[in-house]
């Protein structure tokens, strides 16, 4: 993760496979109070999150991001939510 700047953090993502997985970590990240704007980059699979850090920390978010069916850093996916997912999107980790 690098937090080179307040508010901006760079979360590994290793389970997404497609631009459903992306767009479904997007939505689920931007519902999360405080969080100002997230990129994903697909082919490196890492999520650019800027965020108000007086309002979230990054555990919250790499929360919702597991919440949603995917890894985030070290935070595991919750089983139910990717079981949930499209088979495109389920990953064999």
């Amino acid at each position: 993760m690098d937090m080179s700047k307040p508010g901006h953090a760079m979360i590994n993502v290793p389970t997404i496979q497609c631009d459903n997985c992306v767009k479904t970590v997007t939505a689920a990240v931007k519902k999360v109070d405080g969080v100002e704007s997230i990129k994903i980059d697909l082919d490196k699979k890492v999520a650019h999150v800027n965020f108000d850090p007086k309002k979230v920390k990054l555990a919250d978010i790499e929360k919702a991001i597991a919440a949603s069916g995917y890894d985030a850093n070290n935070v595991k996916r919750n089983k139910k939510a990717h079981d949930a997912l499209s088979p495109c999107c389920q990953s064999k980790r």
